[in-house]
């Protein structure tokens, strides 16, 4: 026991440099002197492979659980019906607890199995670690679809919050080499050079340890070779269209009066005739998730007045975006409706990846809840999303712009997002609300990084339109162009390029790394059995 708590305590300190890389905290660089820290404390473990586990799980617990701390945003609960403090501190704890500590575990096994594969970590793990790494974060991309379970969320490698390639977003090349290789090549990458430079420290090979460093600094911090943005309303080279985003900042909440409702519709109402007066050229409108515009006019004005409203929006055909909350016999849907100003409704697209806990309560919360004899209306009787029946796909309407969505949580999954370009998309659109957090900046810098791996994965410029937060115009290398400055009601309008090309990613999506890895790892343990013999 002895021995544990300083393994414990080593890996915890390694699990919070490393958290300081991620993308709220914007120290990226730190990503590589907290894996080499790592691969000090297991070098100095020993030899028994429970400690390497146990050092990496108290890392990936640390990490998890900074990386998942906005869940205590929504604490009291009271938003969804939960009046007792003490309750809903178990609730948000539980939560947050469970899905850091399973995830942990990928992050201890592989530790345990660079132990057992190589205890002296020599040149062989260059290939061998990177490998064990890259194969466990993709299974890690299952794990909260598995822990969160329930009627509401598809069963694939969608949620790879979390992710160490997010944490250098800010980098223009390493955004450029996801468009070959996708996040999980950039992970075997960033486990590569972390391991490099400490096989250099160890060996103390100071000239080449310093000249490693060097290039890695100067490959994360190099600027972006590229040309300014494409100004509003000026014409560009490539075939391109106006886009205005309609940023909305409507609170979480299960009822409105009819005075709430006026006054979003109003503001609504207002953003979009902003759009029409001064940005005549405007092809492309935005709301974002839980947007209700479509849903709101049509109580106001009868089907044929809001043909004749969107009809005399523009002299031209735009292509409206809005989300809304869609009531059915037992089940709620989130979706999207793709809206032709002159032609009328053209597709819809119902959410495929739901949240857990904010649209349908996952079977393990459901039953800690029965047994604890709590039987908590807000869980036992919660009224659930519907996920959708495929994933997002672009649409085909007659349209020059086409475009598919990417809602909310969808933005997580890099396979939801090549189906989009896979369908003909020539251009990423995202909705997301965060008004349950209240615009806290922790899950929008999450959310922000993602996003810009999904353009430049797909080599697609990327719409963001947010209620409760920030909204934005991201290029097709992942660059953002323009920003909101906050998170209050107001419009962004810029121009984007629409693409048809496809990038190598698109082309073979993550199957070269992941077999390439499954490849080094199946050898090595061959050679591992034969040295026994």
């Amino acid at each position: 026991m002895g021995k544990t708590y300083p393994t414990i305590i080593s890996g915890a300190a390694i699990g919070l440099i490393l958290a300081l890389s991620q993308p709220l905290y914007n120290l990226g660089i730190l990503i590589f002197p907290g894996f080499i820290l790592f691969f000090l404390a297991l070098k100095l473990q020993g030899s028994p492979v429970n400690s390497g586990f146990l050092l990496g799980y108290s890392a990936g617990l640390a990490y998890f659980l900074i990386n998942f701390k906005w869940h205590w945003t929504v604490y009291p609960l009271k938003d969804i019906g939960i009046e007792n403090p003490y309750l809903g501190f178990f609730l948000v704890f539980s939560a947050w607890a469970i899905i850091a500590g399973v995830l942990a575990l990928t992050w201890g096994i592989s530790a345990g199995l660079w132990k057992k594969l190589d205890k002296k970590i020599s040149w062989a793990a260059l290939l061998i670690f990177p490998s064990v790494f890259t194969l466990l974060e993709y299974l890690r991309s299952f794990l909260i679809g598995w822990v969160w379970a329930g009627p509401g969320t598809p069963l694939g490698p969608n949620w790879t919050i979390g992710s160490i390639a997010y944490n250098l977003h800010e980098s223009f090349l390493t955004l450029k080499f996801a468009s070959w290789f996708g996040i999980y090549g950039l992970t075997f990458v960033i486990i590569f050079l972390g391991l490099l430079l400490f096989i250099f420290l160890e060996k103390r090979s100071y000239r080449k340890l310093l000249i490693t460093a060097l290039a890695i600094v100067i490959f994360i911090y190099l600027p972006a070779l590229q040309g300014s943005p494409v100004a509003t309303g000026l014409p560009c080279s490539a075939p391109c269209t106006e886009v205005a985003v309609i940023q909305t900042k409507i609170p979480n909440q299960v009822f409105f009066t009819p005075e709430e409702e006026i006054s979003i519709f109003k503001n609504q109402l207002e953003l979009i005739d902003e759009a029409s007066k001064n940005f005549p050229q405007t092809k492309l409108i935005v709301f974002p998730e839980g947007g209700n515009f479509f849903k709101t006019l049509t109580l106001f004005r009868n089907t044929a007045g809001a043909s004749q409203y969107f009809s005399g929006l523009f002299p031209h055909s735009a292509l409206i975006v809005d989300n809304s909350k869609i009531a059915t016999e037992s089940k709620f849907q989130s979706k999207t409706i793709f809206l032709d100003s002159q032609k009328g409704v053209l597709d819809s697209y119902d959410k495929y990846l739901l949240a857990p806990m904010g649209e349908y309560a996952p079977l393990i919360l459901k039953t800690l809840d029965r047994i604890l004899g709590l039987n908590t209306p807000a869980i036992q009787e919660k009224q659930e999303y519907q996920t959708g029946t495929k994933p997002p796909e672009a649409i085909d309407g007659e349209t020059a712009i086409k475009a598919g969505s990417l809602v909310c949580s969808d933005i997580f999954s890099p396979s939801l997002a090549k189906n989009l370009t896979a369908t003909g998309a020539g251009l990423i659109i995202s909705q997301s609300s965060f008004s349950f957090i209240e615009g806290a900046s922790d899950l929008f810098e999450q959310d922000l990084a993602a996003a810009k791996f999904r353009a430049a994965e797909n080599g697609r410029y990327l719409v963001k339109a947010s209620n409760f937060g920030r909204s934005y115009i991201i290029s097709d290398q992942g660059i953002v162009q323009k920003i909101t400055p906050g998170i209050g009601w107001q419009i962004l309008t810029g121009s984007v390029v629409l693409k048809d090309n496809q990038t190598l990613y698109n082309k073979t999506g993550d199957s070269p790394i992941l077999l390439g890895s499954l490849a080094i790892l199946t050898a090595s343990l061959f050679l591992r059995k034969n040295e026994h013999d």
